[in-house]
């Protein structure tokens, strides 16, 4: 009986050990751990660049249209990664004229406006990397690129000036006489 017991006890103390070890080395266990720090820029024809610091393989990008589609009059950006990240942080800039639909971050995010740009910023831990944003961007019509809205702000100036001269120079005439 005392043999059994102490086999017992072997097998315990063995079994201890084991999940011991195994508690300590878990975290070398686990897969790969990534981060990101990265600047997202998402320009009016939906080609994105992303530029920054990472671990992920094939991350960064410059003018891709792999991560944009477009229907109708709606874009949407999706950057999807579902493998685990320790943390990320992101700044995304939506091209001049954008309005937000939907917006969906596996983060924390906040929505900035700069310039005219709308920002995104975000920053989460420990979860995968996601950030799906519908935007639309406002119709506005170009002429030689720049914008109508423009272009009838300085007719409407040079009318007032040219008005302004024709006052001026008929009432010099009707003070001459």
């Amino acid at each position: 009986m005392k043999v059994k017991k102490q086999n017992i006890e072997r097998d315990f103390l063995i079994l201890f050990i084991f999940l011991l070890l195994l508690i300590v080395h878990l975290p070398s266990i686990h897969a790969e751990e990534y981060y990101a720090d990265i600047d997202i820029t998402v320009d009016k024809s939906g080609f994105v660049t992303i530029d920054g610091a990472t671990n992920y393989p094939d991350l960064l990008a410059e003018n891709t249209g792999v991560y944009t589609s477009k229907e109708k009059n709606f874009w949407l950006l999706n950057i999807t990664k579902y493998d685990f990240f320790s943390d990320f942080t992101f700044t995304l800039t939506l091209p001049k004229g954008a309005s937000i639909n939907y917006i969906k971050s596996s983060g924390h995010i906040r929505i900035e406006e700069e310039q005219g740009n709308l920002i995104i910023k975000g920053y989460g831990e420990n979860t995968n990397l996601s950030i799906i944003v519908q935007y639309q961007l406002e119709k506005t019509s170009e002429i030689l690129g720049v914008n109508t809205i423009d272009i009838n702000l300085v007719l409407i100036v040079i009318i007032l000036i040219l008005v302004g001269l024709f006052l001026i120079v008929y009432f010099k005439e009707i003070d001459k006489k």
